[in-house]
C-alpha cells in the first residue's frame, strides 16, 4: 500500500520495538510545543464526557468568530479539515476539479470516492513550485468546465506561500469561469496575515480550510473548520453529521485559540529553529532543502543512486521518520519532507542524514 500519510509512530513503534514516545517523527508536520491551557481545558472536560457534545459547536464557532474578526455563522466546525476534505465532494458534487499540485493527497481521495476524477495542474520546479496565475487560467478554459480548484497555502509539501494578491487573482479567475475554489490554510497560523479569510467570507467561489493539527498541536484531537459565506456555511453544515467535533476536541481548541503565549512561544522557536534546520540541511552534500513559509521542508536528494523511499527505510530501522513524497502527486521520487522539531530532534535528524550521506 503507499504511504498517503506521516505520524504513524504506532506502527513504526510496533515494527522497531521502540517506545512510541521514543519515536522521532520528521514525518507529520506538527509544532512540538504543547499549549498548558490546551491540557488543562482536557483535564477539566473529562468530567462532562458523559453528555452529548453540542451538535452546532456554538462555544467553539464564537471562539473562532473573536479569533479570526469574523461572524460566527460564517465558519463551521468539523472532525478536522479532512472532515471537510471529503465532503465537499459530496455537498458541490462536481464533475470535473482541478488539483494544483504537488499536493495533499486526501483531495484527490475525497473527489474520486464521488466519481470525479480529478485533473491536476502540476507546479515547476524549476519555477520554484510557484503558482503561475496564466497556466491556472489557460488550465480552466480548456477542455470541460472545471467546477472546483483546490490550492494549499502555504503550500504542502512545498512550504511556498502564494501571496495574498496572488491568490485574490486566482480566486477573480475561478469567478469567471464559476469554478469553487478551496483554500486549503492548514499551516496558515504560521503566517497569519497571508490568509484569504475575509475574501473568503465576502464570496460566494472561495471556501477556506483551516486546521488545528499542524499550529495548535491536536492531532490526536481532530479539530478543523471552514471559513466562508454564510450562505456557503448552510449548504456545508446540512451534510455535516451531527456531533461532528466532540466535547474534548471542542474543549482543547477553544483553550488554544485563546493562549497568547503558546503562540508567541511558538513563533520564537519556529523562527530560531527552522533557520537552523535549513542551514544544517544545505550543508550536507547530496541533499537541497527548499526555503518554506511553514513549520517543514520539501528535501531534493541530488545524490544518485539514492532515493526518498531508500532513505525513508534507512532511517525508520533508527525510529526515525522522515515523509517519502513519492506517493504524492506533482513529487517524484527524490523529494523527501521534514518536520521542523526541538533542538535537541533537528540535531539528532541532521546527524543522521549526515550518517546516510
Amino acid at each position: 500500500m503507499k504511504e498517503t500519510h506521516g505520524g504513524n509512530i504506532w506502527e513504526a513503534a510496533a515494527q522497531t520495538a521502540t517506545p512510541p514516545e521514543k519515536i522521532l517523527d520528521f514525518s507529520a508536520s506538527i509544532n512540538p510545543l504543547t499549549s498548558a491551557k490546551v491540557l488543562s481545558a482536557i483535564k477539566d472536560g473529562i468530567r462532562h464526557i458523559h453528555a452529548y457534545p453540542d451538535p452546532a459547536s456554538k462555544a467553539l464557532r464564537a471562539t473562532l468568530a473573536a479569533f479570526h474578526g469574523i461572524d460566527a455563522d460564517q465558519t463551521l466546525a468539523g472532525n478536522g479539515s479532512t472532515e471537510f476534505i471529503h465532503l465537499l465532494p459530496q455537498v458541490f458534487k462536481p464533475t470535473r476539479a482541478l488539483i494544483i499540485a504537488p499536493a495533499f493527497s486526501e483531495y484527490a481521495i475525497g473527489l474520486e470516492k464521488t466519481g470525479c476524477a480529478p485533473a491536476y495542474l502540476t507546479l515547476r520546479e524549476d519555477e520554484g513550485f510557484t503558482l503561475n496565475l496564466p497556466r491556472l487560467d489557460a488550465a480552466l478554459k480548456k477542455g470541460p468546465k472545471t467546477d472546483i480548484v483546490y490550492l494549499a497555502n502555504p503550500a504542502n509539501p512545498t512550504g511556498v506561500l502564494t501571496a495574498k494578491d496572488a491568490v485574490y487573482e486566482a480566486i477573480r479567475i475561478c469567478k469567471r469561469r464559476n469554478a469553487l475554489m478551496v483554500v486549503d490554510e492548514a499551516f496558515m497560523d504560521f503566517i497569519e496575515s497571508e490568509s484569504v479569510k475575509h475574501e473568503a467570507i465576502r464570496s460566494r467561489h472561495v471556501i477556506v480550510l483551516r486546521s488545528m493539527t499542524k499550529f495548535w498541536a491536536m492531532a490526536g484531537l481532530r479539530a478543523g473548520y471552514i471559513v466562508c459565506n454564510k450562505t456557503l456555511v448552510k449548504k456545508v453544515a446540512a451534510h455535516l453529521p451531527p456531533w461532528s467535533i466532540n466535547t474534548l476536541a471542542s474543549l482543547a481548541a477553544r483553550a488554544a485559540l485563546t493562549d497568547d503565549g503558546h503562540r508567541a512561544a511558538t513563533f520564537a522557536w519556529l523562527g530560531r529553529e527552522q533557520r537552523f534546520l535549513h542551514a544544517g540541511l544545505a550543508g550536507i552534500q547530496g541533499l537541497a532543502p527548499l526555503p518554506s513559509s511553514a513549520n517543514f521542508f520539501m528535501v531534493r536528494i541530488t545524490a544518485p543512486p539514492a532515493t526518498a523511499s531508500s532513505l525513508r527505510r534507512a532511517l525508520y530501522k533508527d525510529g526515525l521518520l522522515i515523509r517519502d513524497l513519492s506517493a504524492m502527486a506533482g513529487a517524484g521520487k527524490k523529494f523527501f519532507r521534514v518536520a521542523v522539531r526541538t533542538s535537541d530532534e533537528n540535531k539528532a535528524l541532521l546527524a543522521a542524514l549526515r550518517k546516510a550521506f
